[in-house]
């Protein structure tokens, strides 16, 4: 289903620190690198990159609702155009909202119009875990078991948040989720927020 009605990004921002302790060295940046319009949050791990030259995505711009069994957007954006997946493991302390809020002011900062941001129960299902199935379901998941990106949002997920944005020329998307979770392969500081980012440049083929 494609949506174009676009909301205005709630005035209330909060402001928080940047600055924070650098992640433990059992994570360090995969191949690859940060997209130019969506900086990394300070000291952040990359733990997943993949670009494509051209690819499809749905955009959710509204909850995740069950349809036939499954899980689906109750709006979205068909968009099609080069593709980037990152992935970020955040440094320890941080909570879901910090990070959150931090990425939401970066992105309209830059000219980016926030179409859909939600938390816990209202990106659908009990406490999100729609929105985050609809993200990151199994065919999505990047690398094999044990590596930090498959396993992002698997064990004791919490404080799911969601935006879709869409830059000021409408030529460019970006959907972010992110959330709490034990990520148990580390050696320390196990608890962390995990952050998950779609962007789509428009383009004809």
């Amino acid at each position: 289903m494609r949506s174009r009605h676009w909301l205005s990004s709630a005035g209330f921002v909060l402001a928080v620190c940047l600055l924070g302790p650098a992640v433990a060295q059992d994570c360090k940046d995969v191949e690859g690198g940060d997209h130019p319009a969506v900086p990394r949050y300070a000291d952040a791990c990359l733990i997943a990159h993949v670009a494509r030259a051209y690819d499809d995505l749905q955009l959710p711009t509204g909850p995740a609702v069950q349809r036939d069994g499954s899980w689906a957007a109750e709006r979205s954006e068909a968009l099609e155009g080069r593709s980037t997946r990152l992935m970020y493991l955040i440094p320890p302390g941080r909570s879901a909202l910090e990070v959150f809020r931090n990425y939401e002011r970066s992105l309209t900062e830059r000219g980016f119009e926030v179409a859909f941001s939600c938390a816990g129960d209202a990106c659908g299902g009990r406490g999100g875990d729609g929105m985050g199935r609809l993200i990151y379901p199994s065919h999505r998941q990047i690398g094999q078991p044990g590596q930090h990106a498959y396993s992002a949002f698997m064990l004791g997920v919490s404080d799911r948040r969601y935006l879709a944005a869409r830059s000021a020329d409408g030529r460019m998307f970006v959907g972010l989720f992110l959330a709490e979770a034990d990520h148990t392969f580390l050696r320390q500081d196990k608890r962390r927020v995990a952050v998950h980012l779609d962007i789509i440049e428009l383009e004809e083929m």
